[in-house]
């Protein structure tokens, strides 16, 4: 249930960012975890743009592989 922004995407390939932007996550967004599979497991994520309406976005699924390149930072102006 934690949010944060994305500030920066890890360089990587471009199949990598092609991969991470066909799934909206480049920085601006926002990113609220509504589940964290245990053992390293997938991380589902809600993303939505700026001062979007909560509980509005995108479902996306990501690897920890993955969601190790985007760097994010808590978001403290958003209230559950």
């Amino acid at each position: 249930g934690e949010s944060a922004r994305i500030r920066a995407v890890a360089p990587e390939s471009s199949d990598v960012l092609a991969y991470l932007a066909e799934r909206d996550l480049y920085p601006g967004r926002q990113v609220t975890v509504t589940e964290a599979a245990p053992l390293e497991g997938p991380l589902t994520l809600l993303v939505t743009e700026p001062l979007a309406k909560a509980g509005s976005g995108r479902e996306v699924v990501l690897g920890m592989t993955l969601a190790r390149l985007v760097l994010v930072q808590a978001d403290t102006r958003r209230s559950s």
